[in-house]
């Protein structure tokens, strides 16, 4: 059944993901709605990159079907969930190391938007690389940031696409208390502009300060969803992250094989 466009901007219905012998993913349904902003947080392991390749195309389920404003986009490829409004940031940033800053925030700004004229594209690059606070580094080649400004970068690269989902991946991972800030302010801005955001943090330094829920998943499973504040609390959720959670049950977490695997 198709979702009620209304109230459900992203519908996941029973998504699973099998990689050789490995489940990566199993059974998981989720509902967004339209500016809300949803944490996904689980020990290593958990799946949570997974599902995110999921839903931005770079991994297609074995089973279920996703559901983006209203439509079935589950064999659509990742070139055109990105031109419908679905934009990424990846865990490991990777820049085109040998163009500056506004030239690797114009390449995502002519993708999303192909019909921009080329002339156009530096002085639309800019404001983006100002909301990140890299303004300043405008000139500055993607192989000389900091880790921490090729972080921001992808959030600049993405945010050019004009999307109206964001997902963010560790996107505060290795920041310092002052830059989590930042990002937590950025967050919220981008709610306020109309952005629904799903964001993956392994540490919860930055998804107990945003997120409207917490959605726990473990070994592929989603174990728990709600509150902040109720789930963090919850003895399955920290049994989870003590890797006390189902002790004897099941087969002992292993390295996932090559492919679409999780990193976080």
């Amino acid at each position: 059944m198709v979702p009620d466009q209304k109230h459900h901007l992203l519908e996941l219905a029973a998504i699973g993901v099998i990689w050789g012998s490995q489940r990566l993913l199993q059974n998981i349904s989720l509902q967004v709605a339209a500016q809300e902003i949803i944490g996904i947080i689980g020990p290593n392991g958990a799946g949570k990159t997974t599902l995110m390749n999921v839903i931005s195309g770079q991994v297609f389920p074995t089973s279920g079907r996703i559901f983006y404003q209203g439509q079935d986009i589950t064999a659509w490829q990742p070139h055109r969930r990105c031109r419908a409004g679905i934009a990424r940031t990846f865990q490991i940033p990777r820049p085109f190391a040998d163009m500056t800053a506004w030239e690797n925030v114009a390449i995502a700004r002519r993708f999303g938007r192909p019909h921009r004229p080329e002339g156009a594209l530096r002085d639309e690059s800019l404001p983006y690389l100002e909301l990140v606070g890299l303004a300043h580094k405008a000139e500055t080649l993607g192989k000389d940031l900091t880790l921490s400004e090729q972080r921001r970068l992808e959030v600049a690269r993405a945010l050019a696409t004009e999307p109206t989902l964001l997902m963010l991946d560790e996107v505060a991972a290795g920041l310092s208390p002052k830059m989590v800030r930042h990002v937590v302010t950025l967050v919220e801005k981008l709610r306020q502009q109309g952005l629904t955001l799903l964001i993956i943090d392994h540490f919860l330094n930055l998804t107990l300060e945003v997120a409207d829920r917490l959605v726990v998943l473990d070994r592929g499973e989603k174990i728990m969803e709600g509150p902040p504040a109720a789930v963090i609390r919850h003895p399955e959720v920290v049994g989870a992250y003590l890797g006390t959670r189902r002790v004897g049950k099941g087969p002992p977490k292993t390295p996932l094989p090559s492919g679409p695997t999780d990193q976080s």
